[in-house]
Protein backbone atom coordinates (compact mmCIF):
# COMPACT_ATOMS: atom_id res chain seq x y z
CA UNK A 1 0.00 0.00 0.00
CA UNK A 2 1.31 3.43 -0.91
CA UNK A 3 0.62 6.44 1.24
CA UNK A 4 1.15 10.14 0.65
CA UNK A 5 0.88 12.50 3.56
CA UNK A 6 1.33 16.21 2.98
CA UNK A 7 1.08 17.26 6.62
CA UNK A 8 0.62 15.62 9.99
CA UNK A 9 1.09 12.08 11.22
CA UNK A 10 1.69 8.88 9.29
CA UNK A 11 0.53 5.45 10.41
CA UNK A 12 3.14 2.69 10.40
CA UNK A 13 3.50 -0.70 12.09
CA UNK A 14 5.27 -0.93 15.46
CA UNK A 15 8.22 -3.33 15.39
CA UNK A 16 8.19 -3.51 19.21
CA UNK A 17 6.14 -2.15 22.12
CA UNK A 18 6.35 1.66 21.96
CA UNK A 19 5.46 4.46 24.36
CA UNK A 20 4.40 7.96 23.31
CA UNK A 21 7.03 10.59 22.54
CA UNK A 22 9.92 8.24 21.77
CA UNK A 23 12.11 8.89 18.75
CA UNK A 24 11.80 6.03 16.26
CA UNK A 25 13.64 4.77 13.22
CA UNK A 26 12.55 2.44 10.42
CA UNK A 27 13.79 -1.15 10.32
CA UNK A 28 15.25 -1.68 6.87
CA UNK A 29 13.97 -5.22 6.42
CA UNK A 30 10.35 -4.69 7.55
CA UNK A 31 9.70 -0.91 7.42
CA UNK A 32 8.33 -1.23 10.97
CA UNK A 33 9.21 1.49 13.47
CA UNK A 34 11.34 0.77 16.53
CA UNK A 35 12.77 2.97 19.30
CA UNK A 36 15.66 4.96 17.85
CA UNK A 37 19.06 3.47 18.64
CA UNK A 38 22.02 5.77 18.14
CA UNK A 39 24.20 2.74 17.36
CA UNK A 40 21.89 1.52 14.58
CA UNK A 41 23.32 3.65 11.80
CA UNK A 42 20.03 5.13 10.58
CA UNK A 43 18.64 8.51 11.55
CA UNK A 44 15.53 9.10 13.60
CA UNK A 45 12.43 9.05 11.37
CA UNK A 46 9.85 10.54 13.70
CA UNK A 47 8.16 10.63 17.10
CA UNK A 48 5.57 8.17 18.46
CA UNK A 49 2.21 9.82 19.19
CA UNK A 50 0.42 6.99 21.05
CA UNK A 51 1.00 3.70 22.85
CA UNK A 52 1.44 0.70 20.55
CA UNK A 53 2.19 -2.98 20.99
CA UNK A 54 4.49 -4.90 18.67
CA UNK A 55 2.69 -5.41 15.33
CA UNK A 56 0.02 -2.76 15.90
CA UNK A 57 -0.49 0.38 13.79
CA UNK A 58 1.00 3.48 15.43
CA UNK A 59 0.81 7.22 14.66
CA UNK A 60 4.21 8.80 13.96
CA UNK A 61 4.94 12.51 13.55
CA UNK A 62 7.76 12.60 10.98
CA UNK A 63 10.77 14.80 11.66
CA UNK A 64 11.43 17.49 9.11
CA UNK A 65 8.51 18.25 6.87
CA UNK A 66 5.74 18.39 9.52
CA UNK A 67 7.26 21.44 11.22
CA UNK A 68 6.11 22.77 14.56
CA UNK A 69 7.22 21.50 17.92
CA UNK A 70 7.55 17.97 19.24
CA UNK A 71 6.83 16.36 22.60
CA UNK A 72 9.74 14.08 23.50
CA UNK A 73 10.43 11.65 26.33
CA UNK A 74 13.47 12.77 28.36
CA UNK A 75 15.59 10.22 30.20
CA UNK A 76 16.39 12.67 33.04
CA UNK A 77 15.89 16.30 34.05
CA UNK A 78 16.25 18.81 31.19
CA UNK A 79 16.34 22.58 31.54
CA UNK A 80 14.46 24.98 29.29
CA UNK A 81 16.41 26.33 26.32
CA UNK A 82 19.23 23.77 26.17
CA UNK A 83 20.34 21.66 23.23
CA UNK A 84 19.08 18.09 23.32
CA UNK A 85 20.55 14.86 22.00
CA UNK A 86 19.10 11.45 21.12
CA UNK A 87 20.14 8.61 23.42
CA UNK A 88 20.16 4.89 22.59
CA UNK A 89 16.61 4.19 23.83
CA UNK A 90 14.59 6.67 21.75
CA UNK A 91 14.63 9.20 24.57
CA UNK A 92 16.38 12.58 24.68
CA UNK A 93 19.00 13.98 27.01
CA UNK A 94 20.87 17.22 27.55
CA UNK A 95 24.15 15.28 27.88
CA UNK A 96 26.34 16.04 24.86
CA UNK A 97 26.36 12.83 22.82
CA UNK A 98 27.72 14.35 19.63
CA UNK A 99 25.25 16.06 17.32
CA UNK A 100 22.37 18.00 18.88
CA UNK A 101 18.95 17.21 17.40
CA UNK A 102 17.19 20.35 18.66
CA UNK A 103 16.54 22.45 21.74
CA UNK A 104 14.04 22.32 24.58
CA UNK A 105 11.23 24.87 24.90
CA UNK A 106 10.15 23.52 28.29
CA UNK A 107 11.86 21.77 31.20
CA UNK A 108 11.25 18.66 33.27
CA UNK A 109 12.59 17.98 36.79
CA UNK A 110 13.10 14.25 36.25
CA UNK A 111 12.48 11.77 33.46
CA UNK A 112 9.42 13.21 31.74
CA UNK A 113 8.17 14.94 28.63
CA UNK A 114 9.68 18.11 27.13
CA UNK A 115 8.51 20.23 24.24
CA UNK A 116 11.23 20.85 21.68
CA UNK A 117 12.09 22.24 18.29
CA UNK A 118 14.06 19.75 16.22
CA UNK A 119 16.76 20.74 13.72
Amino acid sequence: MKQQNLIGNVTLIAGEDLNPYLLVSLEASTAAVVAYDTTGGTGAYGVVQSFAEDGDPVAIKPIGYAGGTYLLQANDAIAKGVEIYADEDGEVTDVDLGTAIGFSLTSCDAAGVVEAVLY
